[in-house]
């Protein structure tokens, strides 16, 4: 399934959500792929458990620590545009776009949803 803007407005929000996996493999073209596995969902979600794909990853970094929960997203920014898709996990919220004080990001060429 592609992901449109509002995929994830409303009860659809990965707000309070928990990502179980973070997979990163070479796809058959060799670019940079990397998978979110991300559950727990809000009860009036259409969602219960999905993976999200990036595909063509062009820039990604996260950190984490033990001394922290792994992983519930508190806040994040999604957006894509012609050329590409971005999540923040730990954005930076005085912007809307891009920002260099976003943390836990991802952007990549495309993104895939799919239920599991």
């Amino acid at each position: 399934m592609k992901l449109e803007q509002n995929t994830f407005d409303g009860y659809n929000s990965l707000l309070d959500t928990n990502i179980k996996e973070i997979r990163l493999f070479l796809n058959d073209v060799d670019e940079l792929n990397i998978e979110l596995i991300i559950s727990n969902f809000r009860s009036k979600s259409i969602f219960k458990t999905v993976k999200l794909t990036f595909i063509g990853v062009v820039e990604y970094s996260f950190l984490w620590s033990e001394n922290y929960y792994f992983y519930t997203i508190e806040n994040y920014k999604f957006f894509k545009t012609e050329t590409y898709c971005y999540l923040s996990l730990d954005p930076d919220l005085t912007t809307m776009g891009i920002s260099e004080n976003d943390m836990d990001y991802i952007k990549s060429k495309d993104i895939e949803l799919t239920e599991l």
